[in-house]
């Protein structure tokens, strides 16, 4: 008996924890990080990884967020996001805030990191 009321407890205490941790959006990234704005606007192209593996990339001959980062500054990238580059990669400037597109460089160079 003892050990039903403890298998109860813990079913109970898990699913209060699970429930949290969906409410609250723990564990997630929140709609305006940088994560979760480079998921939205660059991973198509670039790739959730920053490679460029992707079919857009590969047909746009989308640069590796990983390459990019070691070949130009922090000012150039985020100008690049700004004003966006060639025909395919569009502005941003409209979209996000500039602290939104510091994070999303901060976000570029950690991926070179991984």
């Amino acid at each position: 008996m003892r050990s039903s009321i403890a298998k109860l407890f813990s079913l109970v205490i898990l699913a209060a924890t699970f429930s949290l941790f969906t409410l609250t959006g723990i564990g997630s990234p929140s709609p305006n990080s940088a994560q979760e704005i480079y998921n939205r606007k660059c991973a198509l192209c670039h790739g959730k990884d920053g490679s460029g593996n992707t079919h857009d990339g590969k047909k746009y001959k989308v640069p590796s967020v990983r390459v990019a980062v070691k070949k130009y500054s922090e000012a150039a990238m985020i100008k690049i996001v700004e004003e966006g580059k060639g025909a395919n990669m569009d502005s941003y400037s409209d979209e996000l805030s500039p602290t939104q597109i510091k994070a999303l460089v901060d976000y570029y160079r950690s991926l070179a990191k991984k």
